[in-house]
């Protein structure tokens, strides 16, 4: 009796998901317990108490602590690694059209500048010169 009542009532409770009834059943059959005098009830409730509600409740903080330090030491930093990335990306993105910038504008540029400046040169030497074959060639 002393053992299984507790048994089935916390089975009845767990599988109902009745907090209330949780809390209320051990303090209810404790307090038959207590009136009965029956001491040997009480011991063996007590430790089926202790054993099916209170160990759960310990290992679920105990479970709970590890969880919460993954979450700060692997999310937080994960999450924090990619606030971080975004800007690195973009810069990197700024970086690599500022290359390409450089590279197909200012190159350009300045290779049409040179070539428009040494044809004028070359235009005014053979202008000067009167030398029609340099100035066809």
């Amino acid at each position: 009796m002393c053992v299984l009542v507790p048994i089935i009532l916390y089975d009845v409770c767990a599988s109902t998901h009745n907090t209330l009834r949780c809390v209320l059943v051990p303090i209810i059959l404790y307090d038959v317990c207590v009136s009965t005098h029956n001491t040997l009830r009480c011991v063996c409730y007590i430790i089926l108490y202790h054993v099916f509600e209170l160990v759960p409740i310990i290992l679920y903080h105990v479970c709970a602590i590890p969880i919460i330090l993954y979450d700060v030491c692997v999310l937080v930093p994960i999450i924090l690694y990619h606030v971080c990335v975004v800007p690195i990306i973009l810069y990197d993105v700024c970086v690599i059209h500022i290359i390409l910038y450089d590279v197909c504008v200012l190159v350009p540029i300045i290779l049409y500048d040179m070539c428009v400046l040494v044809n004028i040169i070359l235009y005014d030497v053979c202008a000067s010169t009167n030398n029609t074959l340099r100035c066809v060639c």
